[in-house]
């Protein structure tokens, strides 16, 4: 067995744990849960989960890869940038008659920020069935809190940062630096990736998977290259099958390259 180290035990200097649910234990056996509460304004609270799972066969993974096990009886969705706009995540996943026991979605970064489902927006990092890497408004603000915690910060479309309490504030940053910058899903046609931005030109992803925590290379991963570095993004990497992030192009892959569609 094997810890799914991308989402790690939380800091000791977090509030007083709340009990989780039953229904969530009951409906995904493999995740132990920690739950805790933020609190909102109009005394509204949310209860976000830390969800840690055990899987046997699944290999140890840095705290920025996660990789993601075949599912075997349901279907995954890569969601490109949802910014807070549950609703419309909600009824999408409703039309395709999304089931939660068994169906997974997988978010490309840049869940937070301009929309209005602040709530549901962060009720998703506790789902069982809900996985994202970490976008670059994610690090803006992750950058300006651990900068200034008392700062005032509503660029980018964050004014919604300024109505979550402060004693909740260091607790929804700890949720957002745990997430990783990449995933990998294994799949009948092979390995897919899942990152923000983009994979640096010339590098493969045994590469740039292993080079994740220089500075340069996770900056290309949630930013984009620079103009005068930048080569046309791919949805074919080398030892992928196919790789789906917010900022690269929609071209299908060739057959050669394995299709992703």
């Amino acid at each position: 067995m094997a810890l799914w180290a991308s989402i790690l035990a939380p800091p000791a200097y977090w509030p007083a744990r709340s009990a989780c649910p039953k229904a969530m234990e009951r409906s995904h056996p493999a995740w132990s849960y920690f739950c805790w509460k933020v609190r909102l304004p109009g005394d509204n609270t949310v209860l976000v989960a830390w969800k840690v799972g055990i899987e046997e066969g699944t290999p140890r993974m840095s705290q920025k890869v996660l990789r993601l096990l075949r599912n075997e009886v349901g279907r995954d969705f890569v969601i490109g940038d949802i910014h807070f706009k549950s609703i419309d995540l909600y009824k999408g996943l409703m039309k395709l008659g999304f089931d939660k026991t068994i169906d997974r979605v997988i978010g490309v970064g840049d869940l937070i920020d301009r929309g209005p489902g602040v709530l549901n927006g962060l009720k998703l990092l506790g789902e069982p069935w809900f996985f994202t890497v970490q976008g670059n408004h994610e690090q803006m603000l992750i950058k300006a809190y651990r900068a200034n915690p008392s700062a005032r910060y509503v660029a980018h479309g964050a004014g919604w940062w300024s109505a979550i309490a402060d004693e909740s504030k260091e607790m929804v940053i700890g949720k957002l630096e745990s997430l990783p910058t990449v995933i990998e899903i294994e799949s009948p046609r092979g390995l897919v990736g899942v990152v923000h931005a983009d994979v640096p030109a010339g590098m493969s992803w045994v590469e740039f998977t292993r080079d994740i925590s220089i500075p340069v290379v996770e900056e290309i991963a949630l930013w984009g290259a620079r103009a005068d570095q930048k080569a046309p993004s791919r949805r074919c990497q080398r030892g992928l099958a196919c790789v789906h992030g917010a900022h690269l192009d929609s071209r299908a892959c060739s057959a050669r390259e394995r299709s992703c569609t």
